[in-house]
């Protein structure tokens, strides 16, 4: 995940991002990758996941690649795919939630780069869905999808203290 998963910038405590609060309700240890302006589907980061034991994933993916328009219509489902797949080789059985991301009013229906194979948030969260439906069309059972707008939506954004990251109350809420 990016910044919003990891927890900052936030006045609270690490204990109480969204992530810590989910590990500590379902009783299991959390390792957060998340990566603050960072998370762009790397394939080493795959990799690290796919090494390290778990029992259950939950990847957060789409603010950072749509915020500096690092991949576009035609790429960013390809490294979707190709990043789950990865962390699928060394957690075939492992429930895997991808969640899409939460709300952004600057790029809601507004591509960062004004050309047609760049994204809004609106088709990313919509790609994230059908990559996670076609996955489990082929057989990952394990695979689950989970919309960022249920989270954290519009009618929350008086949760985003600087209009992309949750303060305190927003990450309990996700």
């Amino acid at each position: 995940g990016s910044s919003i998963t990891h927890g900052g910038p936030v006045g609270g405590s690490p204990s109480r991002t969204w992530a810590a609060t989910c590990a500590r309700l379902a009783e299991v240890r959390l390792t957060n990758l998340g990566f603050g302006g960072e998370c762009m589907l790397d394939p080493v980061v795959a990799r690290v996941i796919r090494d390290t034991p778990c029992d259950c994933i939950t990847l957060k993916v789409g603010i950072n690649i749509i915020c500096v328009a690092a991949l576009t219509a035609r790429s960013f489902p390809a490294a979707l795919i190709g990043f789950i797949q990865t962390v699928r080789d060394g957690h075939p059985n492992a429930p895997l939630v991808v969640v899409s991301p939460i709300w952004f009013r600057p790029l809601e229906s507004n591509k960062p780069v004004s050309a047609p194979q760049f994204l809004t948030l609106v088709e990313v969260r919509g790609h994230v869905k059908r990559v996670v439906e076609t996955l489990r069309q082929r057989g990952d059972t394990q695979l689950f999808y989970r919309d960022g707008l249920e989270l954290l939506g519009e009618s929350e954004e008086d949760l985003l203290y600087d209009k992309i990251h949750p303060c305190s109350e927003g990450h309990h809420l996700i």
